[in-house]
């Protein structure tokens, strides 16, 4: 189990290597270049505060009670998977820009965006998309990007164009 503190910036290049267990961060995290992994329950990766990860694999192995990668503040992600049993990425009232990132939950959601959440994916790869939960809805914003089923709880789905390409928004 690995926390950052809150009144930190750590930057951390895997190079290759795997953590295996829990991150969460409540500072400034700029990870990098590896895979963390977590086999038990709870949240692989969490952020609280701000965070900027760059080809990284994130990997939650069961498909209940926890979550590959959380977000509840600010992060983009560039580059990577992010796989879990159940949910694999969940931004709960924080703000997402992710860029060309594949992104697969096997039980559950792929993506869950809720309690006023902004997410953004570009030229991603998502097997399942949900705006709203328990929590409450948020913004969801996917250009360029493969989504394979969208759940039909979402109350308001636009697509239109964003520059030369086709961009779909979900909000409440």
């Amino acid at each position: 189990y690995v926390n950052t503190p809150s009144n930190k910036t750590i930057t951390l290049n895997l190079n290759g290597k795997t953590i295996n267990g829990t991150l969460s961060n409540w500072g400034t995290l700029n990870i990098s270049n590896g895979t963390i992994a977590l086999n038990g329950d709870g949240w692989t990766l969490t952020n609280y505060s701000t965070m900027n990860i760059y080809n990284l694999n994130v990997n939650y192995s069961k498909q209940n009670n926890g979550t590959a990668l959380m977000n509840q503040g600010t992060m983009t992600m560039r580059g990577g998977t992010v796989y879990s049993g159940g949910n694999a990425f969940v931004n709960r009232s924080g703000r997402a820009t992710i860029r060309n990132v594949t992104i697969t939950g096997v039980t559950a959601h792929g993506v869950l965006s809720e309690g006023g959440s902004r997410s953004e994916f570009y030229n991603c790869n998502i097997n399942r998309l949900c705006n709203g939960d328990s929590v409450g809805y948020g913004q969801v914003f996917v250009i360029n990007t493969n989504v394979d089923y969208i759940y039909p709880n979402n109350p308001v789905v636009s697509i239109g164009r964003s520059g030369n390409s086709l961009a779909m928004a979900m909000y409440a």
